[in-house]
């Protein structure tokens, strides 16, 4: 008899215990604040995150040393062929600058000295009050000497990783060191839209700043302006999921 009334006890706890639970209820994972259920990080689970790789802004600027000209165009013998007051230069040169280390360097642009400067820029050297626009265009082909001007910039690394620009606008002075017109001051500005390597998907933009002795035919200064930047991806160890 007692174990008889002691099962009947059992069966009626359990009976009121099922009618005070809703079967509609399901336990469900914890509830965030936007309505979306928050992820387990029970036994087992996969507690790895995907975040996006960042993309800090760093300094960009630096001087340059052995610089050589490739070719030189003066305006004065495109407009006797027809090519405007257009001038132009291409130079190659080593330099060393913030978060490229050392780097090879080419560049090409071309200038009409029919627009003259907005006055953006300041020169340094002895000014002589004529200036010209870089041009936008490219590329841009010369009448008087068979020569293209890309305005694609190329800075290598010294592991090949190549940052990759266009010219996007700038300033040229005309200088007078003894005479007027014996040089040059330059204000070239450069976007940068990608490369290899690294800098794949890079951005950011620079100015390179040259002054010229024309007469001497030397450079005296070839540098990129302090106020560049660039933004790139830092590579993943190897062996991750690929570098950035």
């Amino acid at each position: 008899m007692c174990v008889r009334n002691v099962l009947r006890l059992a069966l009626i706890a359990i009976a009121v215990s099922l009618i005070g639970c809703d079967p509609a209820v399901v336990p469900t994972a914890p509830v965030g604040e936007d309505g979306f259920s928050l992820p387990s990080h029970g036994a087992g689970a996969n507690e790895e995150e995907v975040t996006e790789v960042p993309r800090p802004t760093r300094p960009l600027r630096g001087p340059f040393t052995d610089i050589e000209f490739s070719w030189f165009v003066n305006h004065f013998a495109e407009a006797g062929c027809g090519g405007g007051l257009v001038a132009g230069a291409e130079a190659r040169a080593t330099g060393h600058v913030t978060a490229l280390g050392r780097i090879d360097a080419v560049a090409s642009a071309a200038w009409d000295w029919s627009v003259s400067a907005a006055g953006v820029y300041t020169p340094t050297g002895p000014g002589t009050g004529t200036s010209a626009t870089v041009m936008t265009m490219y590329p841009h082909a010369f009448c008087s000497v068979p020569v293209l001007a890309t305005g694609s910039p190329v800075l290598t690394q010294v592991n090949g990783d190549e940052v990759h620009g266009v010219v996007s606008g700038g300033e040229v002075y005309e200088l007078g060191f003894n005479v007027p017109g014996d040089g040059q001051e330059q204000f070239i500005e450069v976007t940068i839209v990608g490369g290899t390597g690294r800098f794949e998907n890079a951005t950011g933009f620079f100015v390179i700043h040259a002054v010229v002795d024309i007469a001497a035919g030397e450079p005296l200064v070839i540098e990129i302006m302090p106020g560049g930047e660039i933004r790139y991806s830092p590579a993943r160890p190897r062996g991750g999921r690929g570098d950035f």
